[in-house]
């Protein structure tokens, strides 16, 4: 055998890699995009944005402040462009591909388009659209979205800015009455916004009426400056996301016309009669819809940060391991293993089992939020259709269901995901302190979806709530449908034991839905088990809100295990295509069989992580704790052939990874360097060395 080194070695490890595959990579793409067709479409956007000078991203590490927000500015002025030729699904894959190759300039965008334009699309009148809707779209005007206050994020009702209806003049005045009523974080605010939708307390003779959203003027179009009575700032240093112009707003008595206050729902006339929404639930819509994004946006950013630490753990060697199996020391060091002699005999990384644990449930977890996030799309489209069609009978149940699990939903999937990538970050050992690499800037740029859209934490609550309500109506023999519709066992209290002690000793009897059944099961046992303690002090004399602040902590964890079930659910589904319709791809070479293990592993981990909540509830013993535990440990080995092939299904180009150490040619060490010399061409002498250098060593 001929010893490989340096590009050599890791490239061809990459290529013997792909070669253990148990399955037709190419088929299960397909299944993932929902058809060949679609692959097609998103390898075409892959390659634009990685062909277009300006779209490619590819220095933004080294831009200064002012030069990445000019080139977002810039990229959103492209991307309208490409949108020209995109029809509604390509359109919808570009947005999604962007929130991995561009995450700020798909916030920006969004903004502008999702927020912006949204708000007036969803709550304006048809002459309200006409009006700004549609220079919003041809970006003749340019939005901003008013809603966060210094002092109030996901407490909207909570919002102190006021707009207060003056009938002599049939104007509203805007006004900041407070510090903490500053506008806060608006992305665009700080220097390209001209107009803002700003949601404000609606005051009618001395009457509040609710927080309303009215389209304001903030920029004069000509010279760009503030107009009389707005002050705008900059927010300053952020963690990540540094080409969005994050601002504060101001508003000092700033006068606007009464047909500025949206006005497709609420309504105030002019002699300042008030009619409140005749649905107000209708305006869940618009939280759902951005809710559903962001799962999106979660799974996504989980599946580019594994591609990358898995192909890197591939061709990563380090260390060996000796006859007692032990490795030499930490797998993860960079001493060594570049590319030197004898890289054969090292250890690929990936052979460690502590690297596969830290990984392949990674992965798996990456396929779960995809089916999920697939699924509370087609119900949200759905909801959307009914609610434009009228048919209210079908939209607003569904409207209910979707948005009580969304909310848990957004918070479980950008937790799990932040986490993620920080386990995939630390995985690429030094490399993953570099901008370089991807992993740390992604992770410091996906922080945010878990505080935006509302806090993860008030948003689970949301969900608990939801929870609690429909099992009290499940309780009360009311028929329970959608996603909470296994709430109706609770009329059938038991002991939920999915597992006898005898059958755990087989550890491979544990089928996905017997495992499902476990997750089921779990989710009853801790919302009854909260649902007890709450009537327990309530009994005691506890106020509604008291008894729930002091329930808070198990409320959290009954909303993360329905949506740990939901998830796996709905990835069950998928690939047993329990809906009936079939999808290209997944009858493919060993497609369905390799998912299932994926399924598998997901499960395993998701009761192995939890394992003394499992045993605290009732729902498994210690002993069958155990058992999981060695199958979840035989799960991931039986899946680390098929680790590279299922980080390729997910079909992420170079362009949109941006990471050296991803590289789909497996030369990570080539193009790392190739990619430093770029950014920093040597040689290389300090700027300040005459000034601060160099007259303290010439003393030597």
């Amino acid at each position: 055998m001929v010893e490989l080194s340096g590009r050599q070695a890791t490239v061809e490890t990459l290529r013997v890699e792909r070669r253990m595959a148990t399955f037709d990579v190419r088929s299960l793409t397909h299944f993932l995009d929902g058809g060949k067709e679609m692959t097609e479409t998103a390898e075409r956007i892959m390659r634009e944005f990685g062909d277009d000078p300006l779209m490619c991203a590819r220095n933004d590490a080294d831009m200064t402040l002012p030069e990445i927000r000019e080139a977002v500015m810039k990229r959103i002025l492209r991307l309208w462009e490409m949108f020209q030729s995109d029809d509604a699904e390509a359109r919808d894959k570009r947005v999604e591909l962007l929130a991995v190759h561009d995450p700020q300039l798909l916030t920006r965008m969004g903004v502008h388009f999702g927020l912006f334009f949204g708000t007036i699309s969803g709550q304006g009148t048809a002459e309200q659209q006409e009006k700004w809707g549609t220079p919003a779209l041809l970006l003749q005007i340019v939005g901003c979205f008013g809603m966060t206050e210094l002092g109030h994020g996901s407490f909207v009702r909570g919002i102190e800015t006021t707009a207060e209806f003056d009938s002599e003049s049939d104007e509203i005045v805007i006004n900041t009455p407070s510090d903490t009523a500053t506008k806060w974080w608006i992305g665009g605010a700080a220097h390209s916004a001209t107009h803002c939708s700003v949601f404000a307390q609606l005051i009618v003779k001395g009457e509040r009426k609710g927080v309303h959203a009215f389209v304001v003027p903030i920029r004069d179009t000509e010279t760009g400056w503030p107009l009389p009575g707005v002050e705008i700032g900059d927010i300053g240093a952020k963690m990540g996301r540094h080409g969005i112009d994050n601002g504060w707003i101001r508003f000092d008595h700033v006068r606007v016309p009464r047909m500025n206050m949206l006005m497709k729902h609420a309504k105030l006339s002019r002699d300042g009669v008030y009619t409140k929404p005749a649905k107000a639930q209708l305006a869940y819509g618009a939280l759902v819809m951005g809710r559903t994004a962001i799962m999106r946006d979660a799974a996504n950013a989980l599946k580019a940060a594994v591609t990358i630490a898995v192909r890197y753990a591939a061709v990563r060697r380090q260390f060996s391991i000796d006859e007692e199996g032990q490795g030499d020391a930490s797998e993860s060091g960079n001493s060594g293993g570049g590319g030197g002699d004898g890289i054969a005999s090292e250890v690929q990384v990936l052979d460690y089992q502590t690297h596969q644990h830290k990984l392949l449930p990674l992965v798996a977890t990456a396929y779960a939020f995809h089916f999920a996030a697939m699924r509370i799309k087609q119900l949200n489209d759905s909801m959307e259709t009914s609610l434009h069609s009228g048919d209210y009978n079908e939209a607003l149940p569904l409207l209910a269901d979707v948005h009580g699990s969304s909310a848990g939903l957004k918070a479980m999937c950008t937790w799990t995901t932040q986490a993620g990538l920080e386990v995939c970050r630390q995985s690429l050992g030094g490399h993953g302190y570099s901008a370089y690499t991807g992993i740390a800037v992604m992770s410091a740029d996906f922080a945010v979806n878990c505080t935006w859209e509302g806090d993860n934490t008030v948003l689970a609550l949301q969900t608990a709530r939801a929870l609690l309500a429909t099992s009290k109506k499940a309780l009360a023999g009311e028929k329970v449908v959608g996603s909470m519709s296994y709430l109706s066992e609770l009329l059938h209290p038991r002991r939920h034991r999915t597992f006898a002690v005898a059958a755990a000793d087989a550890p491979s009897t544990h089928t996905n839905t017997s495992l499902m059944s476990l997750l089921r099961d779990r989710c009853l046992a801790c919302i009854r088990s909260v649902m007890e303690r709450m009537d327990g002090l309530r009994a005691e004399g506890g106020s509604e809100a008291a008894v729930w602040n002091e329930c808070a902590v198990d409320l959290v964890e009954c909303a993360k295990a329905h949506c740990i079930y939901f998830i796996a659910r709905e990835f069950h589904a998928s690939i047993e295509q329990e809906g009936g319709v079939a999808v290209e791809g997944l009858d493919g070479r060993g497609v369905r069989p390799v998912l299932r293990k994926v399924l598998r592993l997901y499960l395993l981990h998701e009761v192995d992580k939890d394992a003394g909540a499992y045993v605290r509830e009732g729902v498994i013993n210690s002993k069958e704790a155990r058992h999981l535990h060695t199958a979840l440990r035989s799960c991931i080995s039986d899946l680390r052939a098929d680790a590279v092939g299922l980080v390729d299904a997910f079909n992420l180009s170079d362009s949109i990874l941006k990471s050296p150490l991803g590289a789909n040619d497996g030369d990570v060490y080539g193009h790392y360097l190739d990619r430093v010399r770029s950014a920093h061409p040597p040689p290389s002498k300090a700027p300040y060395w005459e000034s601060v250098i160099k007259p303290r060593v010439s003393k030597l």
